[in-house]
């Protein structure tokens, strides 16, 4: 988590980056899942910036879908 005064500055999605780079090549892992809430609309974005794919939705303790 970042302090709100530094969202929107690309510092979560150059750490995201940075961790599914080591994942792929030095873990070798072909399959990463995120999950997020469907309202983080800025979480979702960056993702799929990323490369990911929305695959599933899932409602998780009670939440009421958007």
């Amino acid at each position: 988590m970042l302090i709100p005064k530094y969202w929107g500055s690309g510092y979560a999605q150059e750490a995201v980056a940075a961790l599914l780079q080591f994942c792929k090549s030095e873990l070798q892992l072909n399959r990463i899942v995120s999950e997020t809430q469907k309202v983080n609309t800025r979480l979702r974005a960056m993702l799929e910036k990323l490369g990911y794919i929305l695959e599933s939705e899932t409602v998780r303790f009670g939440e009421v879908p958007v």
